[in-house]
């Protein structure tokens, strides 16, 4: 089932259970996408990283009200907070987690925009959903 709940401020994490419903469910990784890059989704990428969670930036699953303040936001948290990554990205990344194991023969798939991550084990598909009802 979905994990649904009120957001108060630009962050997804500020004064919300999302930082201890992820850690009760195991999640290692969290993908940010939504709206807008300067504002909500930058606020959710660095708390993301403050938590603790590997943050992944899907680029082409956020914006802003001008190409510039997106681009500056992409460069600036790519430096500091979070691997930025495509939505294709992460949709091949799930999609090879799916079934028997990681990628079918039990080892576990990269992260999008990171090699050979040994972590493996987390909702980005629930992530996702989440981000995209935020929007």
């Amino acid at each position: 089932s979905d994990f649904v709940f009120d957001k108060w401020g630009a962050s997804s994490f500020f004064q919300t259970p999302l930082a201890a419903y992820f850690t009760r469910h195991g999640v290692d990784t969290v993908a940010v996408c939504g709206c807008t890059t300067s504002g909500c989704v930058r606020a959710t990428v660095v708390d993301a990283f403050q938590f603790g969670f590997r943050t992944l930036l899907v680029a082409d699953g956020c914006g802003d009200q001008e190409v510039g303040p997106h681009g500056d936001v992409l460069r600036d948290v790519g430096r500091r907070y979070a691997d930025i990554v495509t939505v294709d990205e992460v949709v091949r990344w799930i999609d090879s987690r799916r079934g028997a194991g990681a990628g079918g023969d039990g080892s576990a798939a990269a992260s999008p925009g990171v090699r050979d991550d040994p972590r493996g084990g987390m909702s980005v598909e629930e992530f996702l959903r989440l981000a995209k009802e935020q929007a």
